[in-house]
């Protein structure tokens, strides 16, 4: 039975691009953002993370979302959660 190759993220699989995959997990944010998911926790808390979906037990980051998130933190505007 062939083996089937995950999908490196968080960048998508078109090597030497810089787009993002449409929907990231925790984790996949987390090294784009370069940070751990603790902090993540805590940026969450207090109502500085990006948006999130929920689909069941997964929580899931857009896209727009990750972008939308890091140009409010470079505008100096509050991020919306």
């Amino acid at each position: 039975m062939p083996k089937i190759q995950k999908q490196s993220y968080p960048l998508s699989p078109n090597a030497g691009t810089n787009k993002l995959a449409p929907l990231l997990s925790v984790k996949q944010f987390c090294a784009w953002a370069g940070f751990s998911r603790w902090k993540f926790n805590n940026l969450k808390k207090a109502g500085a993370g990006p948006r999130c979906l929920v689909s069941g037990r997964r929580i899931l980051i857009s896209q727009e979302s990750a972008l939308a998130w890091l140009e409010s933190l470079e505008s100096g505007e509050s991020p919306a959660s």
